[in-house]
């Protein structure tokens, strides 16, 4: 899947181009506004024909200080009538404004009753950025938050943890807060931090290292604060790792003051890969660029602005539709009669079928992967030759299969892959792993249909080996 990504928040302008599931450009664009839209469409078109222009998607993440958020217990419901709930809520609050929002569950354990968490904009606010874009000529096709994006990375590259596990996100004047534990969203909090600024302190005759130190206190203190407020005593709400992200992540030695400071291990969060500098600044749009179409996703695109490209969309289809029928029409019968025939002839081959199946009782045929298979498999199959090319073309390095077996239903087709990766040091085979489950998804041909089993096969300190068990239907 390819993808243009830019996260506009804190006065930067972060893109990323991914290709194929890889990472093939990126950049940290300082001091970016719009408070000169000219000037700023000028800059942004620039930077994406740097980039290499629009291909596919276009997903962004709006900036922290238009994005509002709330956390609500409301009673236990369906997440479409939790929705309207919500929406009541907000506009109760913003007496009516216009807004965009969407929501997302927090996992706590909650008797008949759910915790939501809310995050909205004003839809003035977004408008400044689709029209920013539309002067690029873009239209983007996912408009989310930092939280969207982290959400999605972290749940790919950590998808076991050990206890809670929180990402730290340090923006210039805020902090965000995600817990989770084995894929679920435990807690969440965006805070802001009290600002630093160097003039000021400058003109206090005080060293780049006093101000460097202010800062790092300054994030400590905010994280220590939450610590205090989220864990009650209860061994199941401490937090065992933080994993830190943002543009704080870039200051020196950031994990560990983090780490002195607070009792508790951190590391960098690092979306390319343990060798790329820099890469946690860029976790929460890495994260954005991962999210399968499949997936529910806050998209904080206005909805009459999306009810406008569905009626576009409506109109291009019916005008192609009567295209279609006047060239049907204006070519004489002879399409009809043939397409009649073949129909036939495809009915005919269908009762057969049905017959010997009839026969033989039979309603499912599981075939192991060899050679002399292959011929039996794609003869009712074509389309899996493009599916064995996808396995072997997205396949990540670092991952070996060891089978593939098709299982051939009445209404579907499945494919079982065996795997394994071997590996000396947790974070690239986290990575790995994480690039593996999504890879092959991420051909739109394929959807996984259970949870992937993963096993570990050796226990050698230096030389460690997993299996990786997934199962995926195929979409026809």
């Amino acid at each position: 899947m390819n993808s243009l990504n830019m996260d506009f928040r804190g006065g930067f302008l972060r893109i990323l181009v991914v290709r194929d599931g890889s990472v093939r450009y990126s950049k940290l664009v300082k001091g970016f506004s719009i408070a000169d839209m000219k000037s700023a469409s000028e800059k942004l078109l620039s930077e994406i024909k740097e980039a290499g222009g629009k291909k596919g998607r276009v997903s962004i993440i709006l900036p922290a200080d238009i994005i509002k958020f709330k956390i609500l217990q409301i009673p236990a419901m369906d997440i479409e009538d939790a929705k309207k709930l919500v929406r009541r809520e907000i506009s109760k609050e913003l007496k009516g404004q216009k807004t965009v929002f969407g929501i997302k569950r927090l996992d706590k354990e909650r008797v008949g009753k759910q915790d939501i968490i809310a995050e909205y904009a004003m839809t003035d606010d977004v408008v400044k950025y689709l029209n920013l874009l539309k002067a690029c000529r873009i239209r983007p096709d996912i408009i989310t938050t930092s939280l969207e994006g982290n959400y999605h990375l972290f749940n790919r590259l950590r998808p076991l943890t050990d206890g809670n596990e929180a990402v730290i996100e340090i923006g210039l004047n805020y902090i965000e807060i995600i817990v989770f534990n084995n894929g679920k969203l435990m807690d969440y909090k965006k805070t802001l931090m009290s600002p630093i600024d160097d003039a000021k302190f400058k003109s206090k005759d005080m060293t780049l290292e006093q101000i460097y130190k202010m800062k790092i206190y300054t994030i400590v203190d905010t994280l220590y604060n939450f610590v205090m407020e989220s864990e009650t005593g209860s061994p199941k709400e401490k937090l065992s790792k933080l994993w830190i992200g943002g543009l704080g992540s870039l200051a020196e030695n950031i994990t560990g003051y983090i780490s002195d400071g607070l009792g508790i291990s951190s590391d960098l969060l690092k979306p390319f890969g343990t060798a790329a500098e820099g890469s946690s600044a860029f976790s929460a749009i890495a994260g954005v660029s991962s999210i399968l179409k499949t997936e529910q996703v806050i998209n904080l695109f206005p909805e009459e602005m999306l009810d406008e490209r569905t009626r576009l969309l409506r109109r291009a289809l019916l005008a192609a539709s009567l295209s279609f029928y006047v060239i049907l029409l204006a070519g004489s019968y002879f399409i009809l009669d043939r397409t009649e025939d073949e129909l036939k002839l495809t009915y005919d081959r269908l009762k057969s079928d049905q017959a010997t199946q009839a026969v033989r009782h039979k309603t499912e045929e599981v075939y192991s992967i060899g050679s002399d298979t292959y011929a039996k498999i794609i003869s009712g199959s074509p389309g899996l030759y493009g599916i064995f090319r996808d396995i072997a073309n997205l396949t990540p390095p670092g991952i070996t299969l060891k089978s593939i077996q098709i299982e051939k239903a009445q209404d579907a087709i499945n494919i079982k892959i065996d795997a394994t990766i071997k590996y000396s040091d947790e974070n690239i085979k986290n990575t790995v792993l994480s690039r593996y489950l999504t890879s092959l998804e991420s051909s739109g041909k394929m959807r996984s249909i259970k949870p992937p089993e993963i096993t570990i096969l050796q226990t050698d300190i230096k030389k460690k080996e997993i299996s990786v068990k997934t199962a995926y239907e195929v979409l026809r």
